[in-house]
């Protein structure tokens, strides 16, 4: 079995935990009950409670379902089969579904390389507060992949993604998890990509961007 990349590796609490719609009582019992066979490392049987529920249009069993493709737990690793799951769950606005999305299609994996898709879906997840999905718009703005070059966005993304000790910085779905320890890079990445464009911007227009990042909260669409 190939190894998943490492891009997509991610808890799968955060991806049930990122739905933005709430469950009836009985497909959150059922959710939680996939949750809990994964976590014990019972493949077969969280397969069997998401794939209920996301053939029923629940955006996280989707998104769980997806993740499990990505990377290959209890099924034969297929990304075209990932992203089938993936994109109704982002189209939803589950975060962490459309953080894996973008990088589907960055790197073509199971869909056709497309990096204004992946700007798109890297927006949504930056939006909602993924802090990784931050900094990569953040370096797609500087860089002008898949977007129009854009210094004063990239600095924007980049500072909200450095702000560490903000809690409101952090996916709020997710925020009650403990802490990543690849936040810690993610929110340095995001540092430096802030203080290279620092230098490249006025000084008067980052004031600016400072005062809209104190400003930003998390999407809730």
């Amino acid at each position: 079995m190939r190894q998943p990349h490492p891009r997509f590796a991610i808890r799968l609490a955060a991806v049930l935990l990122a739905s933005a719609m709430i469950l009836p009582a009985a497909a959150h019992a059922d959710g939680m009950a996939g949750f809990q066979a994964f976590e014990r490392g019972d493949y077969a049987t969280a397969l069997k409670e998401f794939q209920v529920l996301a053939d029923q249009g629940v955006p996280a069993a989707q998104a769980a379902l997806g993740q499990m493709y990505l990377q290959g737990l209890g099924v034969q690793q297929d990304y075209a089969t990932a992203a089938k799951w993936l994109t109704p769950a982002a189209t939803h606005g589950n975060a962490a579904a459309q953080a894996q999305l973008s990088t589907l299609y960055l790197l073509g994996l199971g869909v056709a390389k497309d990096e204004k898709q992946s700007a798109y879906w890297t927006k949504r997840a930056a939006d909602h507060g993924v802090k990784h999905s931050q900094v990569e718009l953040a370096a797609m703005y500087y860089k002008g992949v898949g977007v129009p070059q854009d210094l004063a966005q990239a600095y924007f993304y980049a500072d909200i993604a450095a702000r560490a000790n903000d809690p409101s910085q952090i996916m709020s779905a997710d925020s009650h998890l403990p802490v990543d320890p690849s936040l810690t890079k993610d929110m340095q990445d995001a540092a430096s990509i802030r203080d290279t464009v620092a230098q490249q911007l006025p000084q008067a227009q980052v004031q600016q961007l400072k005062l809209q990042a104190d400003a930003w909260k998390p999407s809730l669409q």
